[in-house]
């Protein structure tokens, strides 16, 4: 174990609940295709990535790709609902 429980617990957590309430340390949480999620997503010109970890089945999905816009997002969606439940 990288981290101990109570720092990851940390991260998770919300930290300007009145602005962002699923915002935790640039961790987000998220329910996408009925998961409930923990991850990052965002991008450049020219990039769009999504990072993404469903701790109920232990599974984590990283798309790096290039182009913009909602790409990644849309390959995370598409895995996810291939993905065992």
């Amino acid at each position: 174990r990288i981290l101990e429980a109570a720092s990851v617990q940390q991260m998770r957590s919300p930290q300007v609940p009145d602005l962002e309430p699923g915002q935790g340390l640039m961790w987000f949480s998220t329910r996408l295709r009925g998961r409930d999620l923990i991850g990052h997503d965002g991008g450049d010109d020219g990039v769009s990535t999504a990072m993404f970890y469903d701790p109920a089945t232990n599974i984590g999905v990283i798309v790096l790709g290039g182009g913009g816009g909602d790409g990644a997002e849309k390959v995370l969606a598409r895995i996810l609902r291939l993905a065992p439940r």
